[in-house]
C-alpha cells in the first residue's frame, strides 16, 4: 500500500509522493513515487490529497473475483481461462488488499502440491503464469497510482528449449493428418511462429490471399506486451489455408462445433505420443519456427519481426546460439 503520503511541489505543481513496497524476488524494495495534483493553489491540493486517499481505500474494497471481472471483461480474455481456474478458488473470495506474500506463497505450496492432467506435478513456470494474470488483474483494476500489490512469485525457472528437429517435424505432422484441425494448426504455428492463441483466434478476414499475407493482430484485442505480427504466408502454407477455406463455416480459420478451436492441447499430445517423438508442447512450435530460422542464417533484427519481438535483445539472447555464424567473428580473432 502507499505509505507516508505528502504533499511537495514540483515545477511549480502539487503533487502526491509517497512510498510504496513490493517483493520482487523475494526481497522487499521500496520505491518513491509521485502523482501530480495539476494545482499550484495549495487548498485545492489538500482537498484532492484528500479525495485521493477515499479513493485509494475505495478501490481496496472489492474482491479478486470482482478484479479478475474487471480485467478480463475489458481485456477480452475468458472468463474462465487456465490461470483463473487454478487462482480464483484461492483468492477469489478474498479483498483485494488482502492478498499478501504469505498468501502467494501459501498458493506457491499449494499449487506445487497438485498434479497436472499428465500426473506430473504443476511446474513454477506455470505457477509464475498464473500469479502474473492475478497481479495483471489487481493492477488493472486499481487506480492509477494505487499498483503496489505485493504478488511474490517463485524464481524464475531456466528457460525452455525444447525444439523439433525438421525430422521430428515431418513425423509429427504425418501422424497429425488424421485431424485436419491439428494439422492445420501445425501449419499455421510453424509457418507464422505464432502463439497458440494468436493462431486459434486468427479469423479469414486477416487472411489476404491476394498479398499472401496473414496477420496475427487481433483487432478485437488491447495490444499487450506479447505483440503479434504480419507475417508472409509461405506457399505450403497457402494449399493448407485454400483447402481450409472450402470448408469453413465460421469466420475462424481453425473452427470446431460453430465456434474457434480453442485448444489443440490433448490433439496434439496424442499425435506426438502416436508419431514416436519426445515430448514437446504447442509453444515449442514458435520456438521450432525461430531455431529453424536462425539455422538458416536469418538475420535476429528478421527474426524478431517474425515473432513480434519489441526488440532484438530478447530474440538474440534465446536465439543467436544457433546462428551458422554464432561467435565465429570472436573467435576467429583469436587464432593465430
Amino acid at each position: 500500500m502507499a505509505e507516508h503520503e505528502k504533499l511537495k511541489q514540483y515545477r511549480g505543481k502539487w503533487c502526491i509522493e509517497f512510498r510504496t513496497t513490493e517483493i520482487i524476488s523475494g526481497e522487499v524494495c521500496t520505491t518513491r513515487k509521485r502523482i501530480s495534483l495539476r494545482t499550484a493553489d495549495r487548498r485545492v491540493a489538500e482537498r484532492r490529497l484528500e479525495q485521493w486517499k477515499t479513493d485509494l481505500r475505495r478501490s481496496a474494497e472489492t474482491t479478486v473475483n470482482a478484479a479478475w471481472d474487471i480485467y478480463s471483461a475489458d481485456k477480452g480474455k475468458e472468463r474462465e481461462d487456465y490461470s483463473s481456474r487454478c487462482f480464483l478458488p484461492f483468492f477469489g473470495h478474498l479483498d483485494t488488499n488482502d492478498i499478501n506474500v504469505d498468501l502467494c506463497k501459501a498458493y506457491v505450496e499449494k499449487r506445487r502440491g497438485d498434479l497436472t492432467k499428465r500426473g506430473t506435478p504443476v511446474q513454477d513456470g506455470t505457477i509464475i503464469r498464473e500469479l502474473q494474470s492475478l497481479r495483471a488483474a489487481l493492477n488493472y483494476a486499481a487506480k492509477p497510482g494505487h499498483r503496489d500489490f505485493k504478488v511474490v512469485m517463485p524464481k524464475k525457472p531456466a528457460p525452455r528449449e525444447r525444439y523439433l528437429t525438421k525430422g521430428e517435424f515431418k513425423k509429427f505432422i504425418a501422424a497429425a493428418q488424421k485431424n485436419e484441425r491439428l494439422a492445420l494448426f501445425l501449419e499455421l504455428a510453424l509457418a507464422t511462429a505464432g502463439r497458440k492463441t494468436a493462431i486459434t483466434e486468427l479469423t479469414w478476414d486477416r487472411v489476404d490471399f491476394e498479398r499472401r499475407l496473414l496477420d496475427l493482430r487481433n483487432p478485437e484485442r488491447d495490444e499487450s506486451n506479447k505483440r503479434r505480427a504480419l507475417v508472409p504466408i509461405t506457399d505450403r502454407l497457402h494449399d493448407a489455408l485454400t483447402k481450409a477455406r472450402e470448408k469453413a463455416q465460421t469466420r475462424y480459420v481453425l473452427e470446431y462445433n460453430g465456434d474457434r478451436y480453442r485448444d489443440p492441447k490433448k490433439a496434439f499430445a496424442k499425435a506426438m505420443k502416436e508419431a514416436g517423438i519426445e515430448h514437446a508442447t504447442p509453444h515449442d512450435i514458435r520456438r521450432t519456427a525461430a531455431v529453424w530460422m536462425a539455422e538458416a542464417g536469418v538475420s535476429m533484427s528478421e527474426i524478431s519481426q517474425y515473432l513480434g519481438h519489441s526488440n532484438t535483445r530478447v530474440t538474440e539472447s534465446v536465439y543467436a546460439r544457433y546462428s551458422p555464424d554464432y561467435l565465429k567473428g570472436a573467435a576467429k580473432a583469436l587464432d593465430f
